[in-house]
Parts: C-alpha cells; structure tokens; sequence
C-alpha cells in the first residue's frame, strides 16, 4: 500500500545534490507543521534561556530536516519530535565547544544542565537560563508519555545513560581507528535514541525480542547516520574546535581517518565515503536475507527497519545543503597527518600526544590568518606545558623540597613536616559504587526543587555532594548489614575491599559530607542535615529491628518508619536547597541524626525478626528514607534565591515514603529488580516491608506459616531458597498485600501531585522537572 504520510524525493534532486545515498529517500508530506515547531522552538528558547540561530537546528529553508528522516511520522507527533530533534541539537553544540571530557562533563550531566548565574542576577519567579532549558525538555518528555509511556521512558533512560557515561565527550585523538570509533558511536547509545524516536514519530512498536534479532540489520545503516553526519559537519566540528582553542583533536571521523591514514581531509572523506556505501550494502543483503527466511516477518518490523534506513538517507540528503552544517565562517584548512597510529606530523617537529592541533595543511586549500595564529598559540602553550610537566618530573624523582636525597631512608621518620596522605585509597569503595550506578531519584529531585528556588551554583553543587555521599554511605552500610551480595547486578562492595575498608569508606563520606556542608552560608544548614540524618538513622533501625526479630508493624507504624528512613533524604534535599545563610548547619544536623536512627530501626527489626507496625514502618522510612531527602529539600530552600517559604517538607516526605514502598514492590513483582539484585532480594536479608507487615497482620493460617518462615530465615543465617520465596509470594498474593501496596502507591501518588499542584499555585508556573520525576516513579 502506498504511504499517505510521505512520497518519494526526485531522483533529479538527489543526483543535483551529490548525495551518494542507495537507500530509498522520501519526504513527509506534512513539512510545514515541523516548520511552525522549530521557529516556535527557538523563540521560545531566545527568550527563556539563551540566544540560538534556528537555522543551527533543523530547519532549512531549502526543506526541513525532520521531513526527510522521519517520513513516515504521525503528522500529530511531528511538532512534538521536531521540538526534542531541535533541542537535541542546541544540546550537542554546547557539549561541543570544550577541549576536554571533564569540560563536557558539565553541560553534558543531566544535573548540570540546570544551572546559569549572571552577575545581574536578581530574583524572578518565572524560570529562565538553564532551568528553562531543563523545563524546556521536562515537557517534551511528557508531551511524549502521553503518546506512549513505555517507549517514551526508554527514550528518556538512554538518555540519561548517556550522560551518566559523558556521551560525546571523547575527543579525535583519542581513537586509533575507525574501527575503535565506530565502536564508541554505537556504544554511546546516541544513535539508538535517534532510531527510537523515528519509530515513536512513526507509531511503530516492537518487543524487545523482535529488536534484538534485527539488531545487526539495523546497526550497519544506523552507524552510516553517524558518518554521514561526520561527512558533512567536518568543516563546522573543525571551525567550533578552532574557535574555541580546544585540545585532543576535532571529534569526528574524518579526523580519525585522517590520523589513522595519515592523509589530508579530501582523501579521508574518500575513505569515509566508501565505508558508508559498505555500510548500506551490508544492511541491504542483511536485511533481504532476514525477510527472504522470515517470510511471516509483521509489518512493525519492517517499519522498524524501514525507520532506520530513513533516518540514514535522509540525514545524508539534508546533510548535503543543511545550514546547520554548510556556513560560510567554516574554515576549510585541514591538517595532513603522517602515517602510523601515532599520528604526528609531517616533519613539523610536534606531536599529536602533546595535545597540539596539527599545523601542516594541503596545498588545496589556505589557512585564514586567524586559525593560524590560534593553533600557533596552542602549540606554544602545549610546549611549555609538556617542558613543565617533564622538570617536575625529574626533580620529584631526585630530590625533594629541602634537597634531600632519594636514598636519605631515614627522613621520613625524622621530617616533622605534615604531608597529606592521598584519599585514593579510602575512597575506592566509593568510587566503585559510583561506577556501578544508581537510580538517581534524588539527584532528578534536586534538579526539580532547582527549578523553584534558583539556588545558586556553588550551594547546589554541594547539596548534591552531601546527598551523594551521605546516599553511598548508607548503600554500603545497608549491603553488609543485608549480608547482600550483589547490588544493582554486579558485587556488592564489600565483597571486594572487604567489610572494615567498606565501613570505613562509609564514614569518611559522613565527613566529606560534612565538609560540603561548611560550604554553604546559611546557619541552618547544620540543623537541617542532624535533623534529617537522625530521622534517617532512626527509620532504618526500625525497618532493621522488625526484620530481625521478626515482629510485624502496623502500617501507621510502616509509614513512620519510611517518613524517617525514604522521606529523610528527600527532606534533606528540599532544605538544603534553601540555605545560604546559617541555618545550613541546623537542617544538615537534623536530617543526618533523623537519618541514622531510622537505620538502626531497620537493622534492629531485621536483627530481632520483629515485625512492626505500619505506623513504626513509616515513621522508620521517615527516618531512614525521608531524612535524606529533607535535608537536600531544606538546605536548598534556605540557599535558593527566591520561593524560599514554600514548605516543601510535605513533599519530600511524601517522596521518600513513595519511593522506599515502590522500592520494596518492585523488589518482588519487577523482572528488571530481579535481574539487577537478584529474585526477591529482600527476603533473603529478612527485611520487613510493607507487603509483609501487611500479610502479618492479617489472620490466617497463612500468616503462621510466614511467621515461620521468617523465623527459619533468620535461625539458618544464609538467606532465602527461591522455593521459599515462591511460597512466601503465593502468600502474599492470598493476603491481597500486593494489590494493597499497589493502592498505597497510587494514593500517594496522588498525595504527591497534590503538593505539586499546591507548590506550582504559589509559584505560579507549572514544574515540568518534578512532574516528570513523578512520572518516572509512576507505577503501571
């Protein structure tokens, strides 16, 4: 049947253009409706956050981008992709200008992007800057749940994946191949967002089982996108590296090639030229072989495919007169590069491992002065920093600061001079948790409370530390307690640096975070961290204590252990957020001692196998939980600079409750919680949550045969067997705790859109950040 969304492009058109395409190449038929949304785009992005050249996006008078990658889109969702493709591109250009990864790190961290401080800055309540931006992308996102939550919460964790790993912040010199780059660009998860947004646009889905056995059809022409792209931005990638004086070589392929080949630009594109027809060669045969022994292959899989293919050659089409690619400023000088993997230049004494951008041209084209006297300064620079860095070298290995010999074996024992001793070690647990990853709930919670405080960069740079650290210690502490042995999918940390490194490690964090907390000015901060830290602590031995003993809560109980040990953090974030004045150190305090004793709680019910209340629960979550939440809330609320007597404790404990319960659902009911922590985690470490608080307080015989087989669990110390778990699930699924927990849930979630709603009414403008957290949490 032929499609009514799109049609074919002239083949005249095509070969005027000097496309090189094979793919089949079409145009949506509905064009002007991504016109409108990208010119509304750019306005509303030149008045919130920050000036930008719409024809830097993806529109072009000569026809719009999205028309010729996403045909076949619904014309219903093409304002919706056009707004995240525009977007999306302002994105990469400001992740795009800096010289090294940990200067990408910054725009590129999903945390980071809220943030701009202006000298004349001066309290608003309408959100502009950065937080706009965030806004901005808040928005969309849940423009395209309401389309389709399932596909449009993938798109949005690659996303995040992709920051959380600094996507696109490697840079040209670092890859030896194209083999190497090629592998980075389809790792970086980039290209499949892309894919994935033209099958949202075209309303086309598949499982995840149908996407796994297409996957090497899909992966040859989806990384010809990215070549492409290459092809044709050189000039622009080159210009913006110039411009901006940034190191490590231009990150794109046809510098690769260039140093791989040592050749000039014109052969590199060549070589590149050639790859991308193999590539579409080898997505062609792979797919009609697919199709030819799949005969009864549905039609969402070839749209699936086709998709790809679109994305391709229309990337390639447009590429060739884009605006956003082809720019008079660009400079057309390129470098040639002598041959090897070493990639230095032809006989002009430098070398690329210096971090220098190559001098020598082709005789094709003129350098403009100004790039010449640019890369001549960095080459400069990078000389004097290379002698720099080979002296101290030298000197730190023959003597030290006073002259003494290297062989003088007794000074360090007589040297009454302090030196400091490197974290590295004590922090190694820390950082291998970091590297394992984290839902990062309270970092998304920071990001939304951002939106209505304003809190300066400097204060929310150190709320975010102090949640981190105090957030990690307690994982680590929470695994040896547990006797856990993996977390998140890979081994717990203990496991590897042992249980007293890993205490140990625990609480240096406690006193990093405390240094954190010195940073900031208000004097309540101290009052809000004990408070929320003891609220904590407090909740968490409650949920412990109930589990060891094996003494079921009541659920006013459960909620007050939550409030303590979830709520506590969320609390700690809405304080925090506040300060910048003494009351830093009043909420740090108190959220921190909140935190602790909602612990103990939780250790000491798992420890003593007592069940407790929902109400003991609670006010241990509260605790637990909640403390670190509120001491994140209160210390940004008295740091922000404007909406600083919102209130916002309601709301963060209503977080923390919900996210430790859902924490709790999820442990038994979601496939992905079982993959990452194992099935039914936490009935191996004896914990008592709401579900089974919830079956204990029910009489029936059932309940006596639970009662046992937590008693069992605690008396052979060595967990839980899946039989036995299987028979405590049938039990729960009797008692009706399941379906009661998933109601708690959804009255919370209400409960927590209400205090949204509240909040946005006294603001006056809607928080799309926190709205989209809550989304995020939604239970199905």
């Amino acid at each position: 049947m032929a499609s009514t969304l799109s049609q074919p492009v002239d083949p005249s058109a095509i070969a005027a253009s000097g496309c090189f395409t094979s793919l089949p190449l079409r145009k949506s038929n509905y064009e002007g409706i991504a016109v409108a949304a990208s010119f509304d785009l750019f306005e509303e992005y030149n008045r919130l956050v920050r000036e930008a050249d719409v024809t830097k996006g993806v529109y072009d008078p000569r026809g719009h981008g999205v028309s010729f990658w996403y045909p076949e889109c619904l014309p219903e969702r093409i304002d919706l992709v056009t707004r995240m493709q525009d977007l999306g591109l302002i994105h990469d250009d400001d992740t795009g200008l800096v010289g090294t990864p940990a200067e990408a790190e910054t725009p590129n961290h999903a945390v980071a992007d809220l943030y701009r401080i202006e000298a004349n800055f001066s309290p608003t309540i309408t959100v502009t800057g950065d937080r706009a931006k965030k806004q901005i992308a808040a928005r969309l996102f849940l423009q395209a749940i309401a389309f389709d939550r399932d596909i449009s919460l993938d798109i949005f964790d690659r996303w995040l994946q992709r920051q959380e790993l600094h996507g696109g912040a490697r840079k040209g010199n670092e890859f030896q191949s194209l083999d190497e780059w090629i592998s980075y660009r389809w790792a970086d998860t980039a290209l499949k967002t892309t894919h994935e947004i033209g099958a949202f646009g075209a309303g086309v889905k598949i499982s995840a089982e149908e996407k796994r056995a297409v996957e090497h059809i899909i992966r040859p022409v989806m990384i010809s996108v990215a070549l492409s792209n290459d092809y044709y931005s050189y000039d622009k990638a080159y210009t913006e590296y110039v411009n901006s004086g940034g190191q490590n070589g231009v990150t794109n392929s046809v510098w690769v090639l260039m140093r791989e080949h040592g050749v000039d630009k014109v052969r590199a594109k060549e070589l590149l030229a050639k790859k991308i027809k193999a590539l579409e060669r080898e997505y062609l045969a792979a797919r009609e072989l697919y199709e030819n022994t799949h005969p009864n292959l549905s039609q969402q899989v070839k749209a699936w495919m086709d998709s790809a293919a679109f994305i391709s050659s229309g990337t390639h089409y447009w590429s060739t007169y884009a605006s956003r690619y082809n720019r008079p400023d660009n400079l057309e000088s390129a470098p040639v590069f002598s041959s090897g993997h070493g990639g230095g230049l032809n006989h002009s004494g430098s070398n690329l491992d210096n971090n220098t951008t190559p001098e020598n041209e082709t005789q094709t084209h003129d350098r403009p002065d100004g790039a010449s006297k640019i890369l001549s300064e960095q080459q400069e620079q990078s000389n004097i920093l290379s002698q720099s860095i080979d002296s101290g070298y030298q000197s730190s290995i023959c003597n030290d600061e006073k002259g003494r010999s290297f062989t003088d074996m007794t000074a360090p024992f007589t040297d009454i001079t302090s030196r400091e001793i490197p974290a590295q070690t004590v922090l190694e647990p820390y950082e291998y948790l970091r590297a394992v990853g984290a839902k990062g709930v309270r970092h998304a919670a920071i990001e939304a409370l951002h939106i209505w405080l304003d809190v300066p960069e400097t204060s929310i740079s150190s709320i975010r530390n102090i949640v981190d650290y105090l957030h990690s210690s307690s994982l680590m502490l929470d695994d040896i307690q547990d006797k856990s042995v993996l977390h998140r999918g890979s081994p717990a940390t203990h496991l590897l640096f042992g249980e007293a490194q890993t205490i140990n490690s625990a609480n240096f964090l406690l006193v990093e975070s405390l240094n954190e907390l010195q940073k900031l000015q208000h004097p309540q901060c101290t009052v809000i961290y004990n408070a929320q830290m003891r609220r904590l602590h407090v909740g968490k031995s409650m949920d412990l204590y109930w589990t060891r003993q094996v003494i079921c809560p009541t659920a006013a109980e459960y909620i007050d252990m939550v409030d303590h040990k979830i709520g506590g953090l969320f609390n700690l974030v809405n304080e925090l957020q506040k300060l910048q004045h003494p009351q830093c150190t009043v909420i740090y305090n108190a959220q921190m001692r909140r935190l602790h004793v909602g612990k103990s709680m939780d250790l000491y019910w798992t420890r003593q196998v007592i069940c407790p209340t929902a109400a003991e629960y609670i006010d241990m979550v509260d605790h637990k939980i909640g403390g670190l939440f509120n001491l994140a809330g209160g210390l940004m609320e008295a740091e922000g600079r404007c909406n600083t007597k919102l209130d916002l404790s309601p709301l963060m404990t209503l977080f923390g409750r919900y996210f430790q319960i859902r924490d709790d659902y999820n442990n038994v009911v979601s496939a992905d919680y079982a993959a990452a922590k194992g099935f039914c985690e936490d009935l191996d470490k004896g914990r008592f949550t709401l579900l089974l608080i919830h079956a204990l307080q029910i009489e029936s015989k059932q309940k006596h045969r639970l009662e046992a087989i937590m008693q069992e669990r605690r008396h052979n110390g060595n967990g839980m067997s899946a039989e036995m778990k299987r028979l405590v699930l049938g039990i729960l699924r009797e008692a009706g705790s399941l379906e009661y927990v998933k109601g708690v849930l959804e009255k919370l979630q209400g409960a927590i859109n209400s205090e949204i709603q509240r909040i946005e009414g006294i603001v006056g403008e809607k928080n799309y950040v926190m709205r989209l957290l809550l989304e995020r949490l939604r239970i199905n």
